[in-house]
């Protein structure tokens, strides 16, 4: 199967090329072209006015901010015309997304003294910013002809066509790939039907059903997911279910304020008031929710390595197994259905699915092997997942530390905090001889880079908040054969500071959210980029510690309330498929949605329903399966040995 998926794969490149060929024809577009432009001169003709009537024109609000005009999309790529010309023949519908700006230069003593077109340009060149309008032409012209044809227009406006996007009606066609991504769906759909409905007639009929053939049963695995109970093992933390639940929340609220603003935005004067409001603060650090990951996932290894230890049943290999399995084979669908069938789901004016699914066609290798966060970060398939490559990584070397703490204790545990304290250093020496800032917004390319390179999707750049959690669980470790006797001041001292911290590295984003009235210094930027992470993970680290030691009151209740549990469960789920849908409901707008605070929050409630409904079903019918199935051979594997 696996080779199939390769293979196919590989040709969908050849498909697509194939069709972009057969779909451009630049003479017949130049004919076509200049038809157009002829019917649109007196007199006009109906069919070309309603052609160009899709169009988008100069909008309002320009200087404000309102950089998008998208014109009329579905109109566009359903239009049809017959001009009844056998050198011309059917006109249909293309529509084409066209990035502008300001020309360059200009001559001031050919402007008149009463309003010109061209002072929208200078208006542009003032701001820079580039533009983005829809132009409604014949299918039959390439890109390159769109940018072209619009720099006629544009001209009298001062403005500079630089580049073009274009889509059709029913421009996919299903090939192999798709087909086989139907057919694999499906067959993953019967699966789960026949195990379900095995399971529950075995049980109708008093019989204990099999293990293996129950393991996609949505009657099992739906009441693991959905049950919700205090757990009272001594070996569970349940603060930890709270922590991961509430950061899975928040990540994604941040993609879709990203997604929001990025893409939907319509009048930047009132996205910066926003963005550089105090109370916004909550919605521009979304990103330490994966230092939270980080954190837990740290811990958790220290806590389930040693465990297997102890009862020397540890096998190294197969806990490496046991953690691609978990992560692959939901990742492998995720991305099947990028490169396959979501290009029959959304389409819209901003919509560039090819540029997406060219990333996966070049690069789903490496996120299947969980080493993409160190290649080129512009091509990454499925951006998000760089976080798994970076925890897979971790993972990875997590049993040397672990084998030597367990046999040397305390002798060794020292080193974990100190790598933490290596990636300070590391980040600080990037971001200040380099001068990267803080906030996204002032990045510029060659800081972008940097950024992104060096210090944001690098595991040894990211690596801090998973030596703090390692520490953070071999003192819960200890502890539970210790127990620690620590008088009850020390721990509400801890709770002060570690709450404080987590405080103050959320509230000291906002000065550098400012981008008219920029008051950080190089320094600055560097230290906050360089600390930020670990001192809100150690905050995380104290909370989870902190709760297991039975103190925090009413945030202990809270993080440890029961049914954070399946959303914790399937929280992996829910990272995987949230941006697709945000991505699926933002890109299909055809219209530049109007920012504001109502329209986001209600947009967010509607990502956490839908959101989780998917994750439930990604999660029944793939993330707890695979999990199943490896659990069963490898009890059947130890029973055996």
């Amino acid at each position: 199967m696996w080779k199939l998926l390769i293979f196919l794969l590989l040709l969908v490149e050849f498909s697509w090329q194939t069709e972009m060929i057969s779909r451009y024809n630049d003479e017949l577009c130049d004919r076509q072209l200049a038809l157009f432009s002829e019917s649109l001169a007196t007199p006009r003709e109906e069919w070309a006015v309603r052609m160009f009537d899709y169009w988008a024109k100069i909008q309002s609000g320009l200087t404000a901010g309102n950089t998008a005009n998208f014109g009329h999309y579905d109109e566009c790529i359903r239009f049809l015309h017959d001009t009844r010309n056998e050198n011309v023949g059917h006109i249909q519908g293309q529509y084409c997304l066209i990035n502008h700006r300001s020309t360059e230069t200009r001559n001031d003593t050919d402007w008149n003294e009463n309003f010109d077109w061209r002072e929208v340009g200078l208006y542009v060149r003032s701001l820079n910013v580039g533009l983005r309008s829809g132009i409604c032409i014949p299918a039959t012209c390439s890109p390159s002809k769109a940018v072209d044809f619009a720099n006629n227009f544009l001209i009298s406006a001062d403005l500079i066509a630089t580049g073009a996007s274009c889509d059709i009606k029913d421009r996919y066609s299903f090939n192999g790939l798709d087909v086989f991504a139907i057919v694999l769906l499906s067959f993953f759909l019967i699966v789960v039907a026949a195990s379900t409905i095995y399971e529950i007639y075995a049980s109708k009929n008093s019989k204990s059903p099999s293990k293996l053939l129950s393991s996609f049963s949505f009657y099992k695995n739906g009441y693991e997911l959905f049950e919700v109970q205090k757990d009272k093992s001594p070996s569970s933390i349940n603060s930890m279910h709270g922590v991961r639940a509430l950061s899975v929340l928040w990540v994604v609220m941040g993609h879709r304020r990203f997604f929001h603003l990025i893409f939907a935005l319509t009048n930047a004067n009132e996205v910066n008031n926003w963005l550089e409001n105090i109370r916004t603060v909550i919605f521009q650090t979304d990103h330490l929710a994966v230092d939270t990951f980080f954190v837990m996932g740290g811990l958790l290894v220290v806590l389930s390595f040693i465990r297997d230890l102890e009862k020397k049943r540890a096998s190294i290999w197969r806990m490496y197994l046991r953690r691609y399995i978990r992560y692959t084979p939901l990742l492998a669908i995720i991305i099947l259905f990028q490169v396959t069938l979501l290009k029959f789901v959304v389409s819209g004016p901003s919509f560039d699915w090819e540029g997406n699914a060219r990333n996966c066609q070049t690069n789903w290798w490496a996120a299947l092997l969980h080493i993409q966060n160190y290649l080129d970060f512009t091509k990454m398939c499925i951006g998000h997942s760089w976080y798994l490559s970076a925890d897979f990584q971790l993972f990875l070397v997590s049993p040397l530390f672990i084998f030597g703490i367990w046999k040397l204790g305390r002798k060794l545990l020292w080193m974990l905090p100190l790598i933490a304290v290596i990636t300070v250093v590391y980040i600080f020496l990037m971001a200040f001889f380099y001068e990267v800032p803080v906030f996204y917004l002032k990045l510029t390319p060659e800081t972008s880079e940097i950024f992104h390179r060096f210090i944001y999707f690098p595991t040894h750049a990211r690596m801090g908040p998973w030596f703090i959690g390692m520490t953070t669980g071999y003192l819960i470790y200890r502890n539970r054969i210790e127990k620690y006797k620590l008088p009850k001041i020390f721990f509400t001292i801890m709770w002060i500071v570690a709450l404080s911290t987590i405080f103050a590295v959320i509230l000291g984003f906002y000065p550098f959210m400012q981008m008219n009235n920029n008051t950080t210094t190089v320094f600055q930027n560097a230290f906050y980029l360089a600390t930020f992470r670990n001192a809100f993970a150690c905050g995380v680290a104290w909370i989870i510690f902190g709760c297991e030691n039975g103190t925090g009151g009413i945030i202990r209740w809270f993080l440890s309330w029961p049914h954070w549990q399946p959303i914790s469960r399937m929280g992996l789920s829910a990272y995987l498929i949230h941006p697709i849908y945000q991505t699926i409901v933002i890109f299909g707008q055809n219209q530049p949605i109007h920012f504001d605070e109502i329209t986001f929050l209600h947009a967010y409630s509607g990502d956490i329903l839908v959101v989780l409904i998917l994750s439930a079903v990604l999660y029944l019918t793939f993330e707890a399966p695979f999990a199943n199935i490896e659990n069963y051979f490898s009890k059947r594997k130890s029973n055996q040995s």
